[in-house]
């Protein structure tokens, strides 16, 4: 199993959401207002009044085979938002309950 991690502009929010439909991905945890800064380009989102924008931040749990999908549609939908910011994660889930 792996943890898919993504942190994007909460602007587009609901296009990443269509993604987790489109590949019937049901379960999620969302944490909303989260603040950053990309490491390469794009401007801070930090919520304030001189960098107003905030990301959101949503991790799922799926099968391995899963995360090239996911991957994939998160990389059609960074490339049509490129100015957005987009990134994921993924990482091994060792155990679940």
């Amino acid at each position: 199993m792996k943890l898919v991690m993504l942190v994007f502009n909460q602007a587009i929010e609901n296009e990443v959401m269509k993604i987790f439909d489109k590949l019937n991905i049901r379960g999620f945890t969302q944490i909303n207002d989260v603040y950053g800064r990309g490491s390469d380009k794009g401007e801070p989102h930090l919520g304030t009044h001189v960098w107003p924008e905030i990301n959101t931040l949503i991790f799922t749990v799926v099968a391995d085979d899963k995360v090239g999908d996911i991957l994939n549609e998160v990389r059609f939908l960074n490339n049509r938002f490129e100015d957005e910011g987009l990134h994921a994660f993924v990482l091994n889930v060792e155990q679940m309950i």
